[in-house]
């Protein structure tokens, strides 16, 4: 891991995207990156290496499935954690998360201190 861990939070909704941050912010100083929806993220994780995604999966231009995949086939961000955010959903899709390569898999409505130590748990932060 970096000094300064690196974050990249995936979410349409903007008002998520300031929450995980603020969330973030708990668990140390982490370097935060944001995007819109998942084709947003892609670029990112094509250019910039992360020690944490974390996405919501029902989004516009790519949904968070198929970002974990391709975070999963990059080079530069393979080895990262995936936190995926998601409303309530079938344990198959739960199941089909972690087997793209998810690390987590957290259901919204979602408690800070839950994102909070699934971070520190994945980044040995505790």
């Amino acid at each position: 891991m970096t000094e300064q861990p690196k974050a990249l939070i995936v979410d349409d909704s903007i008002n998520m995207r300031k929450l995980l941050q603020l969330a973030l912010i708990k668990v140390g100083s982490f370097k935060v990156d944001e995007a819109a929806d998942g084709g947003e993220g892609l670029d990112k994780i094509k250019t910039t290496p992360y020690d944490v995604v974390i996405t919501d999966v029902q989004m516009p231009v790519m949904d968070g499935f198929n970002l974990v995949r391709h975070i999963r086939e990059s080079k530069l961000n393979r080895d990262c954690s995936i936190i995926v955010i998601t409303v309530p959903i079938p344990d198959e899709q739960r199941q089909e998360l972690v087997v793209l390569g998810a690390n987590a898999v957290l259901t919204k409505p979602l408690q800070a201190h839950q994102l909070i130590s699934t971070v520190a748990g994945l980044l040995n932060l505790t």
